[in-house]
């Protein structure tokens, strides 16, 4: 009855050196897990492979039995032209069955060098030959992966829409960038994941200011807290008649001002034929395009002055915090599909997820 050989859960040891042929380089294994093939059994725990020092050939012994290569298994190789990685492949046959692949690095190992002949006739010449040797086989850690965590910083409604054309009240807007700009005070703002969003480098918020109070602004309204901390770290104004008008709708250029209040630059230029140098707005829209947060729109605007909606919002704040892979798929919102221009950056922005780091 044939013995069955599998290598879905062995462990192999590398142990001396492997040769093949190649022009030239050493391979050292950095990965020791295996890619597996699903068998009829699982390898016995007697299983073994080392490297043969004299013929540096992989020799594979099962429960004392020392196989036999093309007889009881293939060596082969993948990708091992160049120095660089290569993958070995033990393909057990005949009474054995199952397969092993392992990455290993190829590094150059010369041999040793041709002797030189000497007298009256000169020496003797040759050319330095190489080959490729598993030496000093080391096996490395598998690197755990990192996860960075993105949180949502915009919320949908009751009625599971999102709303992404619905235009944004400056109320919303400092609720939401109170989430995700630097300030030495906490925002009391419970979330569920821990907060690690990656966020371009800025220039700190700016010091603490005597607080100003609206007289539009209550105790009781549910963006008192953000209003009162954006305020008071100066990121935001009121107006002339001492309102901060909660419910207008805030403009493109509104937002973008506070936005960079705390990292602006002096305008230089930008490609929008609506932006001029001498318009309140212009080095906080500067400072936002030389920073990619911001492009205009395909006529060469900006539109300064008009009201931003919501999946505008979400596009300028990612390019804020750097959150570009769109990696989310789970869509909460019976309003918006893949065909909605703004449909990744609105899942980006509003769900809760994570993404391996690389």
């Amino acid at each position: 009855m044939k013995r069955i050989l599998s290598l879905v859960l062995a462990v192999v040891m590398v142990m001396g050196g492997l040769a093949y042929a190649v022009d030239n380089g050493t391979i050292i294994p950095t990965d020791p897990s295996a890619v597996e093939s699903p068998t009829e059994s699982p390898m016995p725990d007697e299983a073994d492979v080392t490297i043969d020092p004299e013929t540096d050939e992989p020799t594979v012994v099962v429960k004392g039995t020392t196989l036999v290569k093309d007889v009881d298994y293939i060596l082969s190789y993948k990708d091992n032209i160049n120095v660089g990685m290569a993958t070995v492949v033990i393909t057990f046959i005949g009474n054995y069955t199952g397969l092993r692949e392992q990455m290993f690095n190829i590094l150059p190992k010369p041999t040793s060098k041709p002797s030189y002949g000497g007298g009256g006739g000169g020496g003797g010449g040759g050319s330095r030959s190489t080959r490729v040797t598993l030496a000093e086989a080391t096996q490395q850690p598998i690197a755990e992966p990192v996860f960075i965590y993105h949180e949502s910083y915009i919320n949908g409604y009751d009625d599971g829409t999102f709303r992404p054309d619905t235009y944004i009240s400056r109320a919303e807007a400092v609720a939401m960038l109170s989430r995700v700009m630097p300030t030495e005070t906490p925002i009391p703002e419970p979330t569920s994941t821990p907060s690690t969003n990656t966020r371009p480098t800025a220039s700190p918020a700016p010091t603490s200011m005597p607080a100003k109070s609206f007289i539009d602004v209550k105790s009781t309204d549910w963006f008192y807290s953000s209003v009162k901390i954006m305020a008071q770290k100066g990121m935001i104004d009121g107006y002339d008649d001492s309102t901060f008008r909660p419910d207008t709708h805030i403009t493109r250029a509104e937002l973008i001002t506070t936005l960079t209040r705390g990292q602006k630059e002096k305008f230089v230029g930008v490609p929008f034929n609506d932006v001029l140098s001498n318009r309140w707005y212009a080095d906080y829209i500067y400072t936002a395009y030389i920073h990619k947060y911001i492009d205009g729109y395909g006529d060469g605007t900006f539109r300064p002055d008009n009201k931003i909606t919501r999946s505008e919002v979400v596009k300028i704040i990612n390019g804020y915090l750097g959150r570009y892979d769109y990696s989310n798929e789970k869509n909460p919102f019976k309003d918006i599909t893949n065909s909605h221009w703004a449909f990744k950056e609105i899942l980006e922005a509003a769900v809760d997820h994570k993404i391996e780091e690389q």
